[in-house]
């Protein structure tokens, strides 16, 4: 079980740094990273991981949430407003960079789950890993 989440671990992050242009392929390919954490959270096999494993799923599936319901409503708004031409298409991390500009609290909603599923300091994420 450690070689498989640790072989997780390593495709999950090389292959992301790869996709790291789209948006659904890196969402894709980090989950793949995130089962290597909740494999050495299973492999531990006490309490205390299982406890801290079932808060690492918890919040992974809440920010994941977020962020897709984020993309969505971006989408939803690019939709309504005509942006770019083409509506349902913030795929690409260029195109998701100027939809700032007309729905800031969704892009924003978008950032945040995304930092706390980078795991940094103030956000879920880093309290979960």
């Amino acid at each position: 079980m450690i070689l498989s989440a640790i072989s997780s671990l390593i495709i999950g992050a090389a292959s992301a740094y790869a996709a790291q242009r789209n948006i659904k392929m890196f969402i894709g390919v980090a989950s793949i990273n995130h089962m290597g954490f909740i494999l050495m959270g299973l492999y531990a096999n006490t309490i205390e991981t299982r406890l801290a494993t079932i808060l690492y799923v918890l919040v992974y599936v809440l920010t994941n949430m977020l962020f897709v319901g984020g993309l969505l409503q971006l989408n939803w708004a690019a939709k309504e407003s005509g942006w770019q031409g083409k509506p349902y298409s913030l795929i690409t991390q260029n195109k998701l960079a100027g939809s700032v500009y007309f729905q800031w609290i969704y892009a924003a909603f978008a950032g945040v789950a995304l930092m706390s599923m980078a795991g940094l300091p103030p956000f879920a994420g880093f309290l979960a890993k």
